[in-house]
Formats: structure tokens, C-alpha cells, sequence
């Protein structure tokens, strides 16, 4: 399969985790809701680590864009280049 179709994939995978775990960690947080034991709150640790590994592999399929954006080299000092007319014109002017 196409990087691309497996990003589609786990983009969505990743969203439903990220809900799941925030509805579980809402539900474990509320006061006056009886959750001890139920489905929701034993799953939430699993899928907290599901979360996290969905997230490394997004990050290993994305480490090229990652790595364009993020660790650009400085650019080179371009040599002497002479000055806009305009800018030249306001330094006389000062």
C-alpha cells in the first residue's frame, strides 16, 4: 500500500483514539458518575498506550516533512550583494 493510504488509515485510527481517551479520562474524572469497572475506564490505560504507538508511527511516516520544516540548515550568508535602490535612498535621507 501507498504511504499515503496507510497515513489516511491511521489518521483516522488516531482521532478515534484521541476521542476515546478523552471521553474515558472525562468519565473517570466526573464526580457522581459510577464507573468502577465498567469497559471505559479498564480500556483507557490500553488505549493510552495504543494512542502513543499510533502517534510514533505518524511520526515515522511523516519524518521526511518533519525534517523539511522543522531541522532547515541555516541559509547561507549570500556575498556582498549591493543594497535595494529605495533602502540606499532612506540611508541617505537618516
Amino acid at each position: 500500500m501507498n504511504k499515503f493510504v496507510w497515513l489516511r488509515i491511521l489518521n483516522v485510527l488516531l482521532l478515534l483514539s484521541a476521542l476515546f481517551q478523552a471521553g474515558t479520562g472525562v468519565l473517570g474524572w466526573a464526580k457522581g458518575i459510577d464507573v468502577d469497572g465498567s469497559f471505559f475506564i479498564i480500556a483507557h490505560p490500553y488505549n493510552g498506550v495504543f494512542l502513543v504507538a499510533l502517534i510514533l508511527v505518524h511520526l515515522a511516516l511523516n519524518r521526511q516533512w518533519i525534517a523539511q520544516n522543522y531541522f532547515r540548515r541555516a541559509p547561507r550568508p549570500a556575498a556582498a550583494q549591493p543594497a535595494h535602490p529605495a533602502a540606499q535612498a532612506r540611508a541617505v535621507v537618516k
